[in-house]
Parts: structure tokens; sequence; C-alpha cells
């Protein structure tokens, strides 16, 4: 990666960073404390044998000597494990070896300190180290396969395998929408005020989709040879449909969809992002 040089020559007791770059989806800096005179091109040298990165030419007369640290500006992800597109996120980044931190606020409880990160006041955001925020689980999905380019990517990158992948991940996420809007019209309706046409209509959608998905899970994974965003998600909605429906009988009426949902659930990914009691909407 490109090091960017530091864009101010420091003045005594301050720091300052010299150097940075990219680290496996972090931002590593070296910072030069001011003690003493060093050249241009020690402190080159030195980002060089820090940070294995060139850099560019500063003032020779800097009145800095090189105290380096390393300094992790990590991204900060929005939201609680209860949302299926919050938890596809932080799997994806467990599953990448991403630094991240949580912000799990709750779209309900902390509706005003959600609408400073994302007007539509939903979730999930990832605020990036830069400041930088997005929302929309697919947008930040799409981000994260970039940062970890074409070979690590859950998502192929282009053609067919693409195709294949993107249609299941809709039709998974589709039937979480679905299976939302059941969840959400049971528990802010009292039992008499419920629509229960509304209800059946989106039973019946979100039946269509764990059926849709059923029928193509023939082999281990759903897309291809390899695990895929596909199956992520896919397993990241069961793991909803297990915590807010139970009445849906996945083992007897999905039993492909269910063994694809133990075997995920196993994955040291998965359970780094399993919710806790704190962050799981009341029944």
């Amino acid at each position: 990666m490109e090091a960017k040089a530091a864009k101010a020559v420091p003045s005594a007791r301050q720091s300052t960073t010299f150097a940075e770059k990219r680290v496996d989806g972090r931002t590593v800096r070296v910072t030069l404390g001011i003690h003493g005179q060093i050249t241009a091109a020690r402190a080159r040298d030195l980002a060089q044998e820090k940070l294995g990165v060139g850099v560019g030419y500063i003032r020779s007369n800097a009145k800095a000597s090189p105290i380096f640290r390393c300094d992790e500006r990590r991204m900060i992800l929005v939201g609680q494990y209860d949302s299926p597109y919050v938890r596809r996120v932080a799997i994806t980044l467990h599953h990448h070896g991403l630094a991240f931190t949580r912000n799990p606020i709750s779209v309900f409880a902390d509706a005003r300190a959600m609408a400073g990160i994302n007007p539509l006041v939903r979730i999930p955001s990832l605020v990036l180290d830069d400041g930088e925020v997005l929302i929309d689980s697919g947008a930040i999905i799409d981000y994260l396969d970039e940062l970890v380019g074409p070979e690590r990517a859950l998502t192929p990158r282009a053609g067919t395998p693409r195709r294949r992948v993107l249609q299941l991940v809709a039709v998974a996420t589709g039937t979480i929408d679905k299976a939302g809007a059941v969840v959400y019209e049971r528990h802010f309706h009292a039992p008499g005020k419920v629509n229960e046409d509304w209800l059946a209509r989106c039973r019946g959608q979100m039946i269509g989709g764990l059926r849709f998905l059923e029928a193509h899970l023939r082999r281990d994974w759903l897309a291809e040879e390899r695990f895929t965003q596909a199956d992520l998600t896919s397993a990241a909605l069961l793991g909803y449909l297990r915590l807010r429906m139970p009445e849906v009988r996945l083992e007897q009426e999905f039993p492909r969809l269910a063994e694809l949902s133990a075997k995920c659930e196993a994955m040291p990914s998965f359970s780094a992002a399993r919710p806790s009691p704190e962050e799981v909407m009341p029944s």
C-alpha cells in the first residue's frame, strides 16, 4: 500500500504521523515523538524498517527523533446482534479476521443517537477508521469484499458464480424481511389488533423463500463448492428464525437448511457474533 508523509513539520512537545499504511483492514501509523533532530533520509529509513514502506520527503531540519508507536484505528460496527443484518456483517468481519469494535445501540431505545449515524435510523452501519460511514449490510459487505481482495471475497467477482451467489443472497435477505415483518407485527400490536391477513401473507412469502433455499442446497454449500456469502447470509436468517420464530420447524420442514445452520453456527466467526441477552428485543 502507498504510505503517506506527514503534512506538517512537527514542533516541540508534539507528535505527528510520519507514515501510515493499511494492514489487514486497519490503519497502522508510525508516530514521531519530538526529542531532537533527525534528517529526512533517516526518517525514511526508519519508516522503511518499521513498516516496510517508503514515504515522501519531509524537511531535513525537523526537530524530531523517531519514537515509533503502532496505533490501530478500528472500524466500528453499529447495531445489535439480534438483527440478522448486523450479524451477517459481524460474521463477515470475523471470517476475514478484520479488527473492529462495536457500538451496540438500539434503533428503538437509542433512536436519537442512531439518527446521528444513519439518517434512516436503521442498522447496521459501519464507521470506517477515517470516519466515513457505510450503511446497509449489502453495501458494507461489498466494501469488505473489496478490502480483502477477490481471492478471499465471499462473493465471486463476476460471471455466473457471482449472479448465483447474489440471487441466493437476495432470497435470503428477502426472507429475513418477511420474517422481520411478522416479528414486528406481533411485537408492536396487541393480540386483538394484529392484522392476521398481513401475517399470513408475510409467513407465506417467508416459507416460499425457505423452500427456494432448501431446493438449491444440493451439496455441502448453496452456491459453490466453497463457503460463500449465500451460505453466511442464509445461516444468519436461520439463526434469526431460531431466535424469534421457533414455531418454524427447521429440522422437520427444511432439514438441509437445518444442517447448514448447524455447520455454520459451529464456526468461530458465527459463535463470535451471537447476541447477548442484553441485545435481544423482548418477545
